[in-house]
């Protein structure tokens, strides 16, 4: 199972500070620990409380 990962506020970090976050994101990525964009929209509107709403993006 994946853990939380820690929320980062960009703002409060240097520049090489940043390239390192990005740099861990990226590892993860290579490594294969991520989550699908369906899987965390449908945590989010279930975290919500909103798991009857699914709005169609119109293109």
């Amino acid at each position: 199972m994946l853990q939380q990962p820690l929320i980062v506020k960009t703002s409060y970090l240097s520049v090489d500070e940043i390239d390192a976050e990005i740099e861990k994101g990226y590892q993860d990525m290579l490594a294969g620990r991520t989550v699908s964009a369906k899987k965390v929209f449908t945590d989010i509107r279930k975290d919500y409380g909103l798991e009857g709403h699914h709005a169609k993006e119109k293109r």
